[in-house]
């Protein structure tokens, strides 16, 4: 999703991986600690709505690891 959009939002991705809020919460708080995604914060229809990007670090990072990948499958 983050290598697809520029912002994704918390619900988006909760819905898309089927996951429960403290797991999405968990991994996107070491991905956060560890500077490879970036995030904002705002409001929409008065509702407070979390964003989250990939910062250059987490793109570098993903890019690599997804090469990887792709040469095991190979």
């Amino acid at each position: 999703m983050l290598e697809k959009k520029e912002w994704v939002s918390f619900s988006e991705m909760k819905k898309a991986l089927q996951i429960s809020d403290g797991n999405l919460s968990s991994h996107l708080k070491g991905l956060h600690d560890h500077r490879y995604i970036k995030l904002k914060r705002k409001f929409v229809a008065g509702r407070p709505s979390t964003l989250y990007a990939f910062s250059a670090k987490g793109k570098k990072a993903f890019s690599i690891h997804k090469q990887s990948v792709l040469k095991l499958l190979d």
